[in-house]
């Protein structure tokens, strides 16, 4: 049975540089998804009373701490890649 790449560690720089690359896009990707929220906040300010803009306010939060969760892992695995240059 095949082990599920999240429980994979890796051993090898190429690993360690993979795993950089897939922490770095989803950092990316949850950066994104707090710009659209910013842009929805400003918007639901405006419409709503606020209401929304809280919830949004609320996942800009969210998003942004999981991008810098995943940019701390990506950091650490390109310290690996140096550290261990094949």
């Amino acid at each position: 049975k095949e082990v599920p790449i999240a429980l994979k560690f890796p051993k090898t720089s190429k690993e360690h540089k993979t795993a950089e690359e897939r922490f770095s896009k989803k950092a990316r990707s949850y950066r994104k998804e707090a710009a659209i929220h910013r842009k929805m906040k400003a918007f639901y300010e405006v419409m709503d009373g606020g209401e929304m803009a809280d919830h949004c306010q609320e996942m800009i939060e969210k998003f942004e701490d999981l991008a810098k969760v995943m940019e701390r892992f990506a950091e650490w695995h390109q310290e690996q890649t140096n550290q261990n240059p094949e």
